[in-house]
């Protein structure tokens, strides 16, 4: 009597026990996302922004070379190249990379920076002397910046690619989740249907043959068996009955049978 409810509560388990890891599996990739890429993506727009910083800084310098003295010309120069040197330190040390390929993304992105940092050194130590020659240097180190933009551009196509790819992998989690989920709901109902029915059609083919051996009883036919095998309450009864037929039914004194 009990199969059918049992079956469904076995399959709602089921159904819960995957809902669970579909929502475990949508955290831990949301957490991946805010805990890496997008630390990432913010590491890659501050890098971005302070050698954008430091290239203005540059510019600053070059066009009060007139107005400051050799020494603080020498100061500022070498400041502003070890600033951009720093930036290329902190770019190779932050954990942005996910593979062989973004790692050589980050080391091209390092090294342009670094010839960026040399050539606009250069351009200022030559505008010192001739400032046509140091617009020319500086035009050169215009197209190097350019290379650096482009270098951490990439970088940032290839974190943001691999968000994507974390993103979609989360859609497919939560798309095999709901399907999953609907499969054993249908699973789980079929089930508890098919085992209701076989469960009820047999009770009635047991309560049909008992309503027969009752009715024979009732006519005086105290021989009349039950017999229901089953182990379940209708199985229980029947046999209490037959035990209750068996009292009440005539029984021959062995003498009477060998006559």
């Amino acid at each position: 009597m009990l199969l059918a409810p049992a079956v469904a509560i076995a399959l709602m388990i089921v159904v819960v026990a995957v809902s669970f890891w579909a929502m475990r599996e949508q955290r831990l990739a949301q957490e991946e996302l805010a805990n890496r890429y997008l630390a990432a993506r913010a590491m890659v727009h501050a890098v971005g922004g302070q050698v954008a910083t430091t290239r203005g800084e540059i510019y600053r310098l070059f066009a009060l070379l007139g107005s400051y003295d050799a020494k603080r010309i020498d100061q500022e120069r070498v400041g502003l190249r070890n600033q951009l040197l720093a930036i290329g330190t902190t770019l190779s040390r932050t954990d942005l990379v996910q593979s062989e390929d973004e790692s050589k993304l980050t080391a091209q992105s390092v090294a342009e920076i670094g010839k960026y940092a040399k050539k606009a050194d250069d351009a200022i130590d030559m505008a010192t002397g001739d400032v046509n020659i140091g617009v020319a240097a500086m035009m050169s180190a215009d197209e190097q910046y350019g290379a650096v933009v482009r270098a951490i551009n990439e970088i940032g196509s290839a974190v943001d690619a691999d968000a994507d790819q974390v993103a979609e992998r989360t859609e497919r989690t939560a798309q095999a989740s709901q399907w999953l989920i609907g499969a054993a709901l249908i699973v789980a109902i079929v089930a508890a249907l098919s085992v209701a029915i076989v469960s009820a059609r047999a009770t009635v083919g047991q309560l049909r043959a008992a309503s027969e051996i009752a009715g024979r009883l009732a006519d005086g036919d105290l021989g009349a068996r039950f017999a229901i095998a089953s182990r379940d309450e209708l199985g229980d009864l029947s046999r209490s009955l037959d035990r209750m037929g068996e009292a009440f039914a005539p029984r021959r004194s062995p003498r009477a049978t060998r006559i």
